[in-house]
């Protein structure tokens, strides 16, 4: 088409029917011809009132019929590529305000003319939009005029205007008509003292007259002009003059704000009533008595808080839960045997055996295996930065969802914190595939340490990783044990510990020196078995071996302590809450990493396209990954039975959310191939690999 859409809206009127116009002009386009088009008018809109209500309307088609979708990865790119925040962004909000504007205008009509002002202006006289500025003159007339004197009035108006030399033709009216008919009518109802028609008082013609004594009448005004608080002295000195006077001597409007603004009435009441709570006030002896009693007479601001202001349309406030307390010691013995609390508190380092046991199904490991491969193929590693292993591109597989969830992690992670916090939300993080031959040797501490010596930072961190094939001595990870025991000693021997680094981690290769080898001991390889867990205390020295001698696939879960407040982390710096919740859900890759660093390379800049939120499975789960707060009951509830005295209820309870979970995976993953392929197209690794 010749026409653009900017040229089209530039000379389409604004009336209710544009964006019936809009999308007919636009769907004999191609999507992308669509898509430039609105991105040139966008470009060339103004925060005009009438543009702005066309550039609406032009970004709600965009958005409804997803044209981002045929050069973006997501809406967020568009708008960050036509700095919508700092053009459009404006633009639209001023748009929501004035039609929010033009509704409140309206209602006021309705409530003079009782009918809405479509309704009340005859159609040659309606204007094709009601602005907010013109609604705002219509309102002001609705509440001087009774709608059968304004129409007639507006009429006439309009015909002189038509009449008139150089002035502007539209046969509708428009606000300069509006407004001079309200001058017009003023003039006219103060050249009479009586209403017109036979003493009907439901619409008023004319402001009643006051006539309140001159003195009080100024001093009610100065108290409006000076702004005085509420019981302040002056303001209890023209109460007292007002009662002394005689409060049935003062007309209503100026009771209204007597009562409002000397002593915190509502003033939405009769008259009478409004005097006879007045007199209450004249005779309480205690003011702030009779304010705590009558709460309901007294504007918000003015009372004293109550139980009342805090439950607000609740009549019964929630009885407070008790400080929960648990034992970690059965918690140890319960899912790891006898000994296990005692091999912890000594080497501050435990293999589990057979925790994620219920994964080592043929049919899971199948899927575990695709989901794995899928990212492989995905995986573009940045030219020049160490990939370590690791698949930097794997967030949210199905597979980390899964085990981020798992029932028994949790309570094993809970009784493992030095805190015992059971307040926790995963951290996403990403998965490590390591081939044969990948260089994967690092050695260090999850801790700052001069930030965790002066302040405990970083000390209730538990590291864990969930191993999906078998490791051997010479391909695993490798701890220093008993080293949380030492590291005081260590970081007094250090030379370089004068040196404050702002790392959230402490590299300990060259660190960790052979002196100091000698006294605390070497690093040494803790195989773990395939769908094992290893928990590392973050006191305990740590890395990998040097080089993978076979595949060897790793989930990091990063359960992080919540502050009671629901909304900070432990680790200052990390995101908050409502951040990592939003990282779940959106499926994004977070900003700061788990100690609070910022990532220098290789971070996903969206989501990744084939994607897939696994469904929610249970109340404590969804804690886990920010769906719920901690303070859900339902999630309390598990909570207790999770970590509670009976072990048969906790076993029940363990196996029951286990196959929840697995038949949320199984559901999604049954998606998984389509929406690769419908993604990625040539690029498939489903196509590929068949």
């Amino acid at each position: 088409m010749s026409a653009t859409v900017t040229t089209f809206l530039a000379n389409c009127a604004p009336d209710i029917e544009v964006s019936q116009k809009l999308s007919d002009h636009l769907a004999k386009l191609p999507p992308q011809d669509q898509l430039d088009q609105l991105l040139a008018f966008f470009h060339a809109t103004t925060n005009d009132e009438a543009l702005a209500y066309l550039g609406s309307e032009a970004w709600r088609y965009l958005v409804a019929h997803a044209l981002w979708s045929h050069r973006y990865p997501s809406l967020g790119a568009l708008q960050q590529d036509i700095a919508f925040v700092d053009t459009l962004k404006p633009i639209l909000e001023r748009h929501d305000r004035n039609t929010l504007r033009i509704q409140i205008e309206a209602h006021g009509i309705q409530r003079h003319w009782h009918c809405r002002p479509s309704d009340a202006i005859p159609p040659e006289l309606a204007p094709p939009r009601f602005s907010a500025h013109l609604s705002r003159q219509l309102h002001a007339l609705s509440r001087d005029c009774p709608l059968q004197r304004a129409i007639p009035l507006l009429r006439a108006q309009v015909t002189r205007r038509l009449l008139a030399p150089k002035a502007r033709k539209e046969a509708y009216i428009n606000l300069g008509d509006i407004v001079q008919v309200r001058q017009q009518y003023k003039a006219l109802a103060g050249s009479s003292t009586q209403t017109e028609g036979d003493g009907d008082t439901q619409y008023p013609h004319a402001t009643p007259v006051c006539s309140c004594p001159s003195h009080i009448a100024t001093s009610i005004k100065n108290l409006c002009r000076r702004r005085h608080i509420v019981g302040e002295p002056f303001a209890l000195s023209v109460f007292h003059l007002a009662w002394d006077l005689g409060l049935t001597r003062l007309c209503r409007p100026h009771l209204r704000t007597l009562a409002s603004l000397t002593v915190g009435l509502y003033h939405n009441v009769s008259d009478q009533l409004l005097i006879h709570r007045l007199a209450e006030v004249h005779l309480s002896p205690s003011l702030p008595d009779l304010r705590h009693n009558n709460s309901d007479w007294f504007q918000k601001s003015d009372c004293p808080e109550s139980e009342a202001d805090y439950l607000v349309v609740y009549r019964y406030p929630a009885i407070p839960p008790p400080d929960f307390q648990f034992d970690p010691h059965s918690i140890f013995r319960r899912f790891g045997g006898l000994d296990s609390w005692t091999a912890w508190e000594r080497d501050g380092t435990i293999i589990i055996p057979d925790v994620f046991s219920y994964l080592n199904r043929p049919d899971l490991i199948a899927a575990i295996d695709t989901e794995f491969d899928m990212y492989r193929h995905h995986y573009r590693p940045v030219p020049g930065r160490p990939q370590m292993g690791f698949l930097r591109n794997m967030f949210y597989s199905l597979t980390q969802q899964l085990i981020r969830q798992d029932p028994v992690l949790y309570a094993w992670i809970v009784a493992a914190r030095p805190d015992h916090c059971w307040r926790l939300i995963t951290y996403p993080y990403i998965a490590k595939y390591a081939l044969k031959g990948n260089r994967t040797g690092f050695l260090h501490l999850d801790l700052n340490i001069p930030d965790y010596i002066d302040f405990g930072r970083g000390g209730n961190i538990i590291s864990s990783s969930i191993s999906l094939d078998g490791e051997d001595h010479d391909g695993c990870t490798l701890v220093v044990p008993g080293f949380h025991r030492h590291i005081q000693s260590w970081h007094e021997r250090r030379d370089d510990r004068g040196k404050h680094s702002a790392a959230t981690t402490t590299d300990c290769s060259s660190r960790y020196r052979q002196e100091h080898r000698a006294i605390w001991g070497p690093p040494v390889a803790q195989p773990c078995p395939a769908f094992g867990l290893r928990l590392t205390r973050p006191e305990i020295i740590h890395g990998s071996t040097t080089t993978a001698p076979r595949r060897r696939r790793v989930i990091y879960t990063w359960h992080t302590g919540i502050h009671p407040d629901h909304l900070t982390l432990e680790n200052p710096g990390n995101l908050d809450w409502n951040e990592v919740a939003a990282c779940h859900r959106d499926l994004e890759a977070p900003v700061r990493g788990v100690g609070g660093e910022m990532p220098t390379h290789s971070v996903p800049p969206f989501r990744f396209p084939a994607a897939l939120l696994m469904e929610s499975s249970y109340a404590l789960g969804d804690a886990l990954l920010g769906r719920r707060k901690w303070n859900d009951p339902e999630v309390l509830l598990e909570r207790d039975i999770l970590l509670g005295a009976d072990d048969n209820k906790a076993n029940q309870y363990i196996a029951e959310k286990r196959r929840k979970l697995l038949s949320k995976f199984h559901k999604a993953f049954a998606k998984l191939e389509a929406i690769e392929r419908s993604e990625f197209g040539e690029n498939s690794f489903f196509l590929h690999r068949m």
